[in-house]
């Protein structure tokens, strides 16, 4: 009540949690597991400002959503202009920058990596471990940072 109470201080507007069904519809529909502590929150309350994903849109008009496809995009735009290269994903770096993201690329569908949750903007958590106490990362192309040791923490940092 109190991490609601700070965020609705804040000017975060919220609905009724979802429900059982809404959550389960949506891990299928996206491909995730929610993490305890965020399937908690989300199922108390709902934010809805803007920023925040808009979880029980997604729900009710039955899409589908790869939430890692805005991070691939990323990196790879970052492979192509920025000269981004991970050799123990992507193997060796070939010359041509339209190259090397046509490998980084075909490395992403053949080693996915864990799905990723959107929180509020570029924060997000990762579907696995299924734990509570996951860190709140912050993640734009390949600037990666922990903002959040957990929920609590992101939500008391960001809010």
């Amino acid at each position: 009540e109190a991490v609601v109470a700070a965020m609705e201080g804040k000017g975060v507007t919220f609905e009724p949690g979802l429900s059982d069904e809404e959550i389960a519809q949506l891990e299928s529909l996206c491909c995730i597991s929610f993490p305890p502590d965020l399937r908690c929150f989300l199922q108390y309350r709902l934010p809805t400002s803007d920023r925040f994903t808009a979880w029980r849109q997604l729900a009710q008009l039955g899409l589908e959503k790869n939430f890692n496809e805005d991070f691939e995009d990323g990196v790879l735009f970052d492979v192509e202009h920025n000269d981004y290269w991970e050799e123990e994903m992507f193997g060796e770096r070939p010359g041509v920058p339209a190259e090397a993201r046509a490998k980084a690329e075909a490395a992403f569908k053949s080693k996915p990596l864990p799905r990723l949750i959107p929180i509020y903007s570029h924060r997000c958590m990762c579907s696995t471990p299924m734990e509570i106490g996951q860190a709140v990362l912050s993640i734009h192309q390949t600037d990666i940072i922990i903002y959040g040791d957990d929920l609590l923490c992101y939500f008391a940092a960001e809010f």
